[in-house]
């Protein structure tokens, strides 16, 4: 790499204060982003599995996935939050507010490993089940598949295509790889918590001595 495109080199100082200096909240937008649009796309898909199973109206399926977009939901407001609340850091640098960043830091990991169990509970069996498309190619098995295997709302094709989708996902050694990923690539959960803790902590907090405050002046205490 040509050195005109170094930034930091063989300075130590320099490369430990960068997290300090708008790293975090840079680099957390567009994990966050990242996060989200997976979310999303777990929630459709979600539906979709319900949809294809006719399960998409029993309470505990409708509840499921109303947490996966509750989840999705708080990403995007988070991500909102830090965008609206950012500020002019000063030599042509505008960086996010990261408070919500700090938030979802902790709590997206544990968001996306429940979102895998919802799409494993939601999918069940099925998931186990899910023909290929080698299956459909075959003179013998494609007419039985296609009598035996549709869907409440689609074709036998369209629903092996959804549920193939959900077991790459969750079920794949790619799908265990990302759900290792989702849960430490930013460290564990509970450091995350600690440091959000101790960053916001060192903030001048005021809602308790005010509330004290105005507790004397109610009752007449000096």
């Amino acid at each position: 790499m040509p050195k005109a495109r170094v930034f930091i080199d063989g300075e130590p100082a320099v490369y430990n204060r960068v997290r300090e200096r708008g790293w975090m909240p840079n680099i957390m937008q567009q994990t966050s982003i990242r996060a989200q649009v997976k979310l999303e796309f777990a929630y459709e898909l979600c539906c979709r599995m319900a949809q294809a199973t006719g399960s998409e109206q029993r309470p505990e399926t409708a509840a499921m996935l109303g947490e996966i977009w509750s989840y999705a939901e708080l990403t995007r407001a988070a991500v909102r939050a830090a965008e609206e609340e950012s500020y002019d850091w000063g030599g042509g640098t505008w960086l996010c507010d990261a408070r919500p960043f700090l938030a979802l830091r902790a709590t997206v990991p544990l968001w996306m490993a429940r979102v895998n169990e919802i799409i494993k509970t939601i999918g069940s069996h099925n998931l186990l089940a899910t023909p290929s498309e080698a299956d459909f190619a075959d003179t013998e098995l494609a007419p039985l598949l296609d009598t035996y295997l549709t869907g409440a709302d689609t074709d036998a094709a369209g629903r092996a295509r959804i549920f193939r989708t959900a077991w790459d996902l969750v079920g794949s050694a790619l799908g265990a790889r990302l759900e290792l990923y989702e849960r430490y690539y930013l460290s564990s959960s509970a450091r995350c918590f600690g440091m959000a803790h101790r960053q916001m902590g060192e903030r001048e907090w005021c809602a308790v001595p005010a509330f004290f405050e105005r507790l004397d002046q109610v009752f007449g205490r000096h």
